[in-house]
C-alpha cells in the first residue's frame, strides 16, 4: 500500500499528467480492504481512516531504520533559517 500511495505522489507532484488514473493504488485499497471491491460510495472518513492505517502499517514493517547524519544546523542554513 505504501508504495503504491508513493507513486501516486509522484505522479500528481511531476506534473506530466493533467488527469490521473490511481487505479494501482485502488486494487491495493481494495485487496487491503475487501468493503471497495464495488462501486458503491464508502464514508470518506473511513476510506481515509482505512488508508493511514494501511500506510501505519506498511512503513511499521521497516526492519532496520537508515539513520540519517545531517545536523540540524545543515538543514536551518539550507532553509535560510536561524537557529535561535
Amino acid at each position: 500500500m505504501a508504495k503504491e500511495f508513493s507513486s501516486l505522489l509522484e505522479q500528481i507532484n511531476d506534473g506530466q499528467n493533467s488527469v490521473l488514473q490511481p487505479k494501482s493504488f485502488r486494487t491495493a485499497l481494495q485487496a487491503h480492504c475487501p468493503i471497495f471491491n464495488n462501486s458503491k460510495q464508502q464514508d470518506a472518513n473511513e476510506c481515509l481512516s482505512i488508508i493511514l492505517d494501511a500506510l501505519c502499517e506498511d512503513l511499521n514493517r521497516v526492519k532496520t531504520k537508515q539513520a540519517f547524519d545531517v545536523k540540524s544546523e545543515q538543514i536551518f542554513r539550507e532553509l535560510g533559517l536561524s537557529e535561535e
